[in-house]
């Protein structure tokens, strides 16, 4: 049903609400040849965590409904009365077993003999072990060792004749970290199971539960959930989907004639007013092109202006004429597909064949993000092994004329949906927890089409870049060697001082931050199309940096030698907090790299990179 990830290894966790500068000392990190152990761990764990819960769902689903009659005959210890003696031993309705009682132990042995482990040990071998990426994490082949138990029991008494039992389960996995120390991990998954004496009303029920399931998949409201949004931000697009009023009303709808399709249902509601979808990142794909076919050129002046065909006098303009001219050029050339230098150093990627042949077809839709690509990898086994599972199960399709606007699909989960119905003996007013269910929701740009999606894009990334870099003021004569001058916002740059090693990420990260806020104010969509960021190496682990007394910025990696930045990045896919999300398809908008600049020590020599506003 849910699942819940608890780490139970020695694991550190930094937080916080704004930035926080830290004053490092040197560390050493094997980290396996640049292989991201943190990355694949929360891969693998993800993945683990989602193959749980799609198997004990499968198992416990002719279990949550369940007539009682039906559980006496299957179960030793799991029954009506039984958890009626319990509760009254205890002069309670509600009650948490320890988890060291017999009953505790006694009820455990029951629920663990209704998961099918052969089959988790078998989807985790065909999806985690033979998965060359998490190899370098795997202890002696599976992370998972059949180390389970059930940890806690919690009976609800409803009536005298319905009680439900919630409870979750601990699957312990190991993990090697990147020193070869085995991390041990935890994944939580929560069930329930709900008995009723009367054999009619958990008919009902169960059917009610039924007719709900097959209304949202079917073909008339599985293709009907969608929202408006421009935003490729995982955690916006979330709370744009609870919140929004077409979704809800569309669930509603299908639930009323759900209970219509029914017989004898008149006296039971369902109730959906603490509906919740719930969105893994596993199920969610846009509509971009993959990032191929990049160079990486460097650039020093404005000479380098005529192979950027004009990147550089465009961001050191005023105004936005020369911003919008190479917005619009970044699009007719992106819709063009000739792969041209510059366009492989600004904004590379490439489309599929199949996609390709569908876009020279059409106009109105963009090369660099459209709905033919979502078509193509909804069902791309390798690349969204579980989207496509649950896509070829279902009756969801991309309409090539109705979807032109549509940007993302989100799988959804859509959970608290409560039947509640009264008593015939007690008259007492029952709610009872349904079983999840699961659609799709489409995501659908605000704007005339894909195109303008593109080319606002392009825009938002040449105003941020001017902005961020401190051009939007350009003199040549004032800045002939076109210094980087990044603003920070004030409570940053006092907690600054001389010489002193900082992790880089949070400080450049609050200069995007300050950049969009300011860019906004004349252009409010960039907040929403700005959602990833990367300058390499400076936001990435165990990179550094010091500011010399006149404010130039020194990179430095974890040993302390210099690590000049290279190019930065940014992306219209992010998962919160300005990290990208990592999908498997994405694009970059890149500002290329500078010759280097930066001397081999620290001192008083300029660089490329300043702070603005310095004063020490």
């Amino acid at each position: 049903m849910k699942k819940l990830l608890c780490l139970l290894g020695t694991i550190t966790m930094i937080s916080s609400a704004g930035v926080s500068l830290v004053a490092c000392k040197r560390t050493i990190i094997n980290d396996g040849d640049e292989f991201d152990y943190e990355a694949a761990k929360n891969k693998l764990i993800q993945e683990v965590s989602e193959i749980i819960s799609l198997n004990l769902n499968q198992d416990f689903k002719n279990y949550q409904l369940l007539e009682n009659q039906v559980a006496e005959n299957q179960f030793e210890s799991i029954s009506i009365s039984k958890f009626l003696n319990i509760l009254e031993e205890q002069g309670k309705n509600e009650l948490q077993l320890p988890f060291n009682s017999q009953n505790f132990k006694d009820i455990s042995k029951d629920l663990k003999g209704i998961v099918d482990l052969t089959k988790i040990n078998s989807d985790i071998n065909e999806k985690i072990v033979k998965n060359i990426n998490f190899k370098p994490i795997l202890v002696n082949g599976s992370p998972f060792k059949n180390d389970y138990e059930v940890n806690s029991i919690k009976l609800l008494k409803k009536s005298d004749g319905v009680v439900e039992m919630v409870f979750d389960f601990g699957f312990n996995l190991q993990i090697n970290n990147s020193e070869g120390i085995t991390l041990n991990e935890t994944i939580i998954n929560k069930q329930f199971i709900n008995l009723f004496k009367d054999a009619d009303v958990a008919k009902t029920i169960n059917e009610l539960s039924e007719s709900v399931k097959e209304q949202l998949e079917s073909e008339k409201y599985v293709n009907s959930m969608v929202f408006t949004s421009d935003s490729g931000d995982f955690s916006k697009g979330i709370d744009k989907i609870n919140s929004d009023f077409s979704i809800k009303s569309t669930i509603k709808e299908a639930v009323i004639e759900a209970q219509s399709n029914v017989e004898n249902s008149q006296g039971f509601i369902i109730d959906t007013q603490e509906s919740n979808l719930v969105t893994e990142k596993l199920y969610t794909v846009f509509g971009e092109s993959k990032t191929e076919n990049w160079i990486n050129r460097e650039w020093n002046t404005l000479e380098d202006d005529s192979w950027t065909e004009g990147l550089f006098s465009a961001i050191t303009s005023l105004g936005m004429e020369k911003i919008n001219i190479l917005a619009q050029r970044m699009v007719e050339e992106a819709n063009a597909n000739k792969n041209l230098e510059f366009m492989r150093a600004i904004h590379p990627f490439k489309v599929q064949n199949e996609v390709a042949s569908l876009l020279l077809e059409d106009e109105n839709s963009s090369w660099a993000v459209n709905h033919y690509n979502l078509d193509y990898y909804m069902k791309n086994k390798n690349l969204f092994p579980y989207l496509s599972a649950k896509i070829a199960d279902s009756k969801f399709k991309i309409d090539k004329i109705e979807d032109k606007k549509t940007i993302a699909i989100w799988g959804t989960t859509l959970e608290n949906i409560f039947l509640t119905y009264t008593d015939p003996d007690t008259k007492e007013e029952i709610k009872v927890t349904t079983p999840d269910y699961f659609t799709f929701n489409r995501q659908r740009t605000s704007m005339i089409d894909t195109n303008e999606l593109n080319r606002q894009f392009n825009i938002g990334f040449l105003e941020v870049c001017r902005n961020f870099f401190g051009f939007e003021n350009f003199n040549i004569n004032e800045n002939p060697e076109m210094v980087y001058n990044i603003s920070l916002p004030e409570d940053v740059t006092k907690n600054l001082e001389v010489g002193i090693s900082y992790n880089s990420a949070p400080i450049m990260k609050a200069a995007l931050e300050e950049t969009i806020k300011r860019t906004s104010i004349s252009n409010p969509i960039i907040s929403e199309l700005i959602n990833g960021f990367v300058i390499i190496p400076t936001t990435l682990q165990d990179s550094y940096i010091k500011i010399n007394s006149s404010g130039y910025i020194y990179s430095f990696n974890a040993d302390g030698i210099k690590q000049e930045n290279t190019m930065a990045i940014f992306r219209w896919q992010g998962e919160g907090d300005l990290e990208p999300l990592e999908n498997p398809n994405y694009q970059y908008r890149i500002f290329p790299k500078r010759y280097p600049g930066q001397p081999e020590e620290f001192g008083e020599e300029a660089t490329k990179w300043r702070i603005s506003s310095w004063i020490r």
